[in-house]
């Protein structure tokens, strides 16, 4: 995982999800992967789904529960998509 003063870290994106959550409550955040379509030289603090465990384990140790994690993870996506007019297109 990336951690570099100077750019994109693990603590950077988590200190970004908490903010969302402040602003937007557990309801309104969603986080997606971009695993099948990230530009050439993108620089991913999570580089691929094995490291996953490291984003929840980082909003743990923030504080966030275990059911908000749920909801960012998939339930708001869930939720949300049937109500796209696209969906199922």
């Amino acid at each position: 995982m990336r951690d570099r003063a100077d750019g994109p870290s693990l603590g950077r994106y988590v200190e970004h999800v908490l903010h969302a959550l402040e602003i937007m409550g557990g309801d309104g955040v969603g986080i997606g992967t971009d695993f099948d379509g990230v530009p050439e030289g993108a620089v991913m603090v999570v580089p691929d789904p094995s490291h996953m465990a490291d984003l929840w384990e980082a909003l743990d140790k923030r504080g966030v529960s275990r059911a908000v994690m749920v909801k960012i993870a998939h339930d708001n996506l869930l939720r949300m998509l049937p109500a796209t007019p696209t969906a199922g297109r």
